[in-house]
Protein backbone atom coordinates (compact mmCIF):
# COMPACT_ATOMS: atom_id res chain seq x y z
CA UNK A 1 0.00 0.00 0.00
CA UNK A 2 1.24 3.48 -0.88
CA UNK A 3 1.34 4.70 2.70
CA UNK A 4 3.28 1.64 3.82
CA UNK A 5 5.87 1.87 1.01
CA UNK A 6 7.31 5.28 1.93
CA UNK A 7 11.09 5.04 1.67
CA UNK A 8 12.92 5.37 4.97
CA UNK A 9 15.24 8.34 5.37
CA UNK A 10 16.96 6.94 8.46
CA UNK A 11 16.50 4.07 10.90
CA UNK A 12 17.38 3.99 14.57
CA UNK A 13 17.65 1.04 16.91
CA UNK A 14 14.86 0.58 19.42
CA UNK A 15 15.42 2.66 22.52
CA UNK A 16 13.43 3.75 25.55
CA UNK A 17 13.37 7.33 24.30
CA UNK A 18 13.58 8.82 20.82
CA UNK A 19 14.16 12.50 20.00
CA UNK A 20 13.07 13.80 16.61
CA UNK A 21 15.71 14.92 14.10
CA UNK A 22 14.82 18.58 14.59
CA UNK A 23 14.93 18.16 18.41
CA UNK A 24 11.34 19.40 18.68
CA UNK A 25 9.98 16.46 20.69
CA UNK A 26 10.91 13.27 22.53
CA UNK A 27 8.72 10.17 22.77
CA UNK A 28 8.99 6.81 24.48
CA UNK A 29 9.22 3.96 21.97
CA UNK A 30 7.13 0.93 23.03
CA UNK A 31 8.88 -2.42 23.37
CA UNK A 32 8.88 -4.32 20.11
CA UNK A 33 8.78 -1.21 17.93
CA UNK A 34 11.48 0.56 15.91
CA UNK A 35 11.75 4.10 14.54
CA UNK A 36 12.55 5.68 11.18
CA UNK A 37 11.75 8.94 9.43
CA UNK A 38 10.06 9.57 6.10
CA UNK A 39 8.71 12.56 4.12
CA UNK A 40 4.91 12.78 4.21
CA UNK A 41 3.08 15.63 2.47
CA UNK A 42 6.29 17.66 2.36
CA UNK A 43 7.18 17.23 6.05
CA UNK A 44 9.62 14.85 7.70
CA UNK A 45 7.64 12.61 10.05
CA UNK A 46 8.60 10.02 12.64
CA UNK A 47 7.40 6.51 11.76
CA UNK A 48 7.14 3.69 14.30
CA UNK A 49 6.75 0.14 13.02
CA UNK A 50 6.86 -3.36 14.57
CA UNK A 51 10.41 -4.68 14.80
CA UNK A 52 9.00 -8.03 13.70
CA UNK A 53 8.05 -6.55 10.31
CA UNK A 54 4.28 -6.21 10.72
CA UNK A 55 2.30 -3.76 8.56
CA UNK A 56 1.03 -1.58 11.40
CA UNK A 57 2.39 1.97 11.40
CA UNK A 58 2.33 4.85 13.87
CA UNK A 59 3.07 8.32 12.48
CA UNK A 60 4.13 11.04 14.92
CA UNK A 61 4.90 14.67 14.16
CA UNK A 62 4.62 18.27 15.22
CA UNK A 63 4.26 21.62 13.51
CA UNK A 64 2.58 25.01 13.50
CA UNK A 65 -1.19 24.71 13.87
CA UNK A 66 -3.57 26.79 11.80
CA UNK A 67 -6.20 25.94 14.41
CA UNK A 68 -6.76 28.17 17.43
CA UNK A 69 -8.45 25.53 19.61
CA UNK A 70 -8.47 21.75 19.99
CA UNK A 71 -11.91 21.36 18.39
CA UNK A 72 -10.72 23.08 15.24
CA UNK A 73 -7.49 21.04 15.28
CA UNK A 74 -9.47 17.79 15.33
CA UNK A 75 -11.36 18.94 12.21
CA UNK A 76 -8.10 19.77 10.42
CA UNK A 77 -6.70 16.36 11.43
CA UNK A 78 -9.71 14.59 9.93
CA UNK A 79 -9.21 16.40 6.62
CA UNK A 80 -5.49 15.55 6.59
CA UNK A 81 -6.14 11.89 7.39
CA UNK A 82 -8.48 11.77 4.40
CA UNK A 83 -5.49 12.74 2.22
CA UNK A 84 -3.19 10.15 3.79
CA UNK A 85 -5.79 7.36 3.67
CA UNK A 86 -8.09 7.90 0.66
CA UNK A 87 -11.67 7.04 1.57
CA UNK A 88 -11.13 7.23 5.33
CA UNK A 89 -13.87 8.91 7.35
CA UNK A 90 -14.48 9.34 11.06
CA UNK A 91 -15.83 6.18 12.69
CA UNK A 92 -16.13 7.77 16.16
CA UNK A 93 -16.91 11.25 17.40
CA UNK A 94 -13.90 13.22 18.69
CA UNK A 95 -13.26 12.82 22.41
CA UNK A 96 -11.77 15.92 24.01
CA UNK A 97 -9.52 15.55 27.02
CA UNK A 98 -6.11 16.73 28.26
CA UNK A 99 -2.57 15.40 28.05
CA UNK A 100 -0.47 16.94 30.77
CA UNK A 101 -1.39 20.63 30.71
CA UNK A 102 -2.37 20.68 27.03
CA UNK A 103 -5.84 20.18 25.53
CA UNK A 104 -6.06 16.91 23.59
CA UNK A 105 -8.41 15.06 21.25
CA UNK A 106 -8.83 11.45 20.15
CA UNK A 107 -10.76 10.11 17.14
CA UNK A 108 -10.86 7.01 14.91
CA UNK A 109 -11.25 6.45 11.16
CA UNK A 110 -12.11 3.64 8.76
CA UNK A 111 -11.93 3.42 4.99
CA UNK A 112 -9.82 2.20 2.11
CA UNK A 113 -9.32 -1.16 3.78
CA UNK A 114 -7.60 0.49 6.75
CA UNK A 115 -8.50 1.73 10.19
CA UNK A 116 -6.72 4.35 12.30
CA UNK A 117 -6.63 5.95 15.73
CA UNK A 118 -5.57 9.59 15.98
CA UNK A 119 -4.54 11.50 19.10
CA UNK A 120 -3.38 15.11 19.16
CA UNK A 121 -2.47 17.94 21.51
CA UNK A 122 -2.34 21.70 21.09
CA UNK A 123 0.37 23.59 22.98
CA UNK A 124 0.34 27.30 22.22
CA UNK A 125 0.39 27.54 18.44
CA UNK A 126 1.97 24.09 17.94
CA UNK A 127 0.32 20.70 17.50
CA UNK A 128 1.62 17.21 18.23
CA UNK A 129 -0.13 14.32 16.49
CA UNK A 130 -0.01 10.52 16.66
CA UNK A 131 -1.76 8.52 13.91
CA UNK A 132 -1.83 4.72 14.39
CA UNK A 133 -2.80 2.78 11.24
CA UNK A 134 -3.71 -0.88 10.75
CA UNK A 135 -5.30 -3.07 8.12
CA UNK A 136 -9.00 -3.88 8.44
CA UNK A 137 -10.84 -2.94 11.62
CA UNK A 138 -7.88 -3.29 13.99
CA UNK A 139 -7.42 0.29 15.17
CA UNK A 140 -8.56 -0.71 18.66
CA UNK A 141 -5.54 -3.01 18.98
CA UNK A 142 -3.24 -0.07 18.16
CA UNK A 143 -5.13 2.48 20.26
CA UNK A 144 -3.22 1.71 23.52
CA UNK A 145 0.10 1.98 21.63
CA UNK A 146 -0.83 5.32 20.09
CA UNK A 147 -2.20 6.71 23.35
CA UNK A 148 0.97 5.68 25.24
CA UNK A 149 3.14 7.45 22.66
CA UNK A 150 0.96 10.58 22.83
CA UNK A 151 1.11 10.69 26.62
CA UNK A 152 4.88 10.13 26.63
CA UNK A 153 5.59 13.05 24.32
CA UNK A 154 7.72 15.91 25.63
CA UNK A 155 7.51 18.95 23.36
CA UNK A 156 10.73 20.99 23.24
CA UNK A 157 9.45 23.65 20.85
CA UNK A 158 10.08 24.56 17.23
CA UNK A 159 12.87 27.10 16.85
CA UNK A 160 12.53 30.14 14.65
CA UNK A 161 14.24 29.77 11.26
CA UNK A 162 16.16 33.05 11.37
CA UNK A 163 18.08 32.16 8.19
CA UNK A 164 14.85 31.85 6.17
CA UNK A 165 13.51 35.06 7.73
CA UNK A 166 16.63 36.94 6.56
CA UNK A 167 16.35 35.44 3.06
CA UNK A 168 12.73 36.62 2.77
CA UNK A 169 13.59 40.27 3.42
CA UNK A 170 12.93 42.27 0.25
CA UNK A 171 10.30 42.53 -2.48
CA UNK A 172 8.90 39.44 -4.20
CA UNK A 173 6.60 39.24 -7.22
CA UNK A 174 4.26 36.52 -8.48
CA UNK A 175 2.78 36.97 -11.98
CA UNK A 176 -0.06 34.88 -13.37
CA UNK A 177 -1.12 35.26 -17.00
CA UNK A 178 -3.62 32.77 -18.39
CA UNK A 179 -5.93 32.63 -21.40
CA UNK A 180 -8.65 30.19 -22.31
CA UNK A 181 -11.34 30.04 -24.97
CA UNK A 182 -14.84 30.13 -23.49
CA UNK A 183 -16.75 29.87 -26.77
CA UNK A 184 -16.33 29.83 -30.50
CA UNK A 185 -15.61 33.58 -30.58
CA UNK A 186 -14.83 34.40 -26.95
CA UNK A 187 -11.50 34.35 -25.07
CA UNK A 188 -11.04 34.88 -21.33
CA UNK A 189 -7.72 36.40 -20.21
CA UNK A 190 -6.70 36.44 -16.55
CA UNK A 191 -3.71 38.50 -15.38
CA UNK A 192 -2.54 39.10 -11.81
CA UNK A 193 0.46 40.71 -10.15
CA UNK A 194 1.04 39.79 -6.51
CA UNK A 195 3.74 41.74 -4.73
CA UNK A 196 4.91 40.99 -1.18
CA UNK A 197 7.46 43.06 0.77
CA UNK A 198 9.06 41.51 3.87
CA UNK A 199 10.89 43.92 6.18
CA UNK A 200 13.78 43.13 8.57
CA UNK A 201 11.59 43.93 11.61
CA UNK A 202 9.16 41.08 10.90
CA UNK A 203 6.44 43.02 9.05
CA UNK A 204 5.02 42.44 5.57
CA UNK A 205 2.85 44.21 3.02
CA UNK A 206 0.99 42.25 0.35
CA UNK A 207 -0.56 43.89 -2.74
CA UNK A 208 -2.43 41.85 -5.31
CA UNK A 209 -4.03 43.30 -8.43
CA UNK A 210 -5.86 41.21 -11.00
CA UNK A 211 -7.60 41.80 -14.31
CA UNK A 212 -10.09 39.67 -16.21
CA UNK A 213 -10.54 40.56 -19.88
CA UNK A 214 -13.17 39.02 -22.13
CA UNK A 215 -12.43 39.43 -25.83
CA UNK A 216 -15.32 38.74 -28.15
CA UNK A 217 -15.53 38.99 -31.91
CA UNK A 218 -19.21 39.83 -31.50
CA UNK A 219 -19.38 42.69 -28.97
CA UNK A 220 -15.80 43.70 -28.24
CA UNK A 221 -15.84 42.13 -24.74
CA UNK A 222 -15.10 43.91 -21.48
CA UNK A 223 -12.80 43.84 -18.49
CA UNK A 224 -12.89 43.91 -14.72
CA UNK A 225 -10.12 44.46 -12.21
CA UNK A 226 -9.70 44.05 -8.46
CA UNK A 227 -7.04 44.99 -5.93
CA UNK A 228 -6.33 43.83 -2.39
CA UNK A 229 -3.79 45.13 0.13
CA UNK A 230 -2.93 43.30 3.36
CA UNK A 231 -0.38 43.94 6.09
CA UNK A 232 0.78 42.07 9.16
CA UNK A 233 3.63 40.34 10.95
CA UNK A 234 5.49 37.21 9.87
CA UNK A 235 7.83 34.56 11.26
CA UNK A 236 9.23 31.25 10.02
CA UNK A 237 9.38 27.89 11.80
CA UNK A 238 11.25 25.23 9.84
CA UNK A 239 9.83 25.47 6.31
CA UNK A 240 6.54 27.09 7.36
CA UNK A 241 5.86 30.81 7.00
CA UNK A 242 3.37 32.09 9.58
CA UNK A 243 1.62 35.31 8.59
CA UNK A 244 -0.52 37.16 11.15
CA UNK A 245 -2.59 39.16 8.68
CA UNK A 246 -4.62 42.13 9.86
CA UNK A 247 -8.30 41.29 9.46
CA UNK A 248 -7.65 37.69 8.35
CA UNK A 249 -5.80 36.14 11.29
CA UNK A 250 -3.07 33.50 11.10
CA UNK A 251 -2.23 32.03 7.70
CA UNK A 252 0.33 29.30 6.96
CA UNK A 253 2.48 28.98 3.84
CA UNK A 254 4.88 26.19 2.95
CA UNK A 255 8.29 27.48 1.79
CA UNK A 256 10.31 25.93 -1.03
CA UNK A 257 13.49 27.77 -2.06
CA UNK A 258 14.96 27.96 -5.53
CA UNK A 259 18.79 27.79 -5.88
CA UNK A 260 20.66 30.85 -4.56
CA UNK A 261 17.44 32.30 -3.12
CA UNK A 262 16.44 33.87 -6.46
CA UNK A 263 12.95 32.45 -6.16
CA UNK A 264 10.68 30.97 -3.53
CA UNK A 265 7.44 29.00 -3.72
CA UNK A 266 4.81 29.91 -1.13
CA UNK A 267 2.12 27.23 -1.06
CA UNK A 268 3.30 26.22 -4.53
CA UNK A 269 3.13 29.70 -6.07
CA UNK A 270 6.43 30.98 -7.45
CA UNK A 271 7.69 34.41 -6.35
CA UNK A 272 10.85 35.97 -7.81
CA UNK A 273 13.03 38.52 -6.06
CA UNK A 274 12.74 42.07 -7.42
Amino acid sequence: MRLFLIAAMSISLRAADYTSEDKSFTITVPDGWRVRTAPILGQTMTILEPASGGEERVIAGTGVAAATNIQELSQHAAALTGLLIPGATLSTQPRFTTSGSSPAAEQSYRGGGLSAWNGMTLTGEFYFSVLAIARGAREQALEPVGRAILRSARFHGLGRNSGAERMLVGRWLNTDNRSRRTGVRDTLNYISNWSVVFTPNGQFRSEKESWVDTNSDLNGGGNTNAAAVHTGAYRVYGSTLVADTVGLGKQLYSIEWYPNGAGVKLNGQLFTRQ
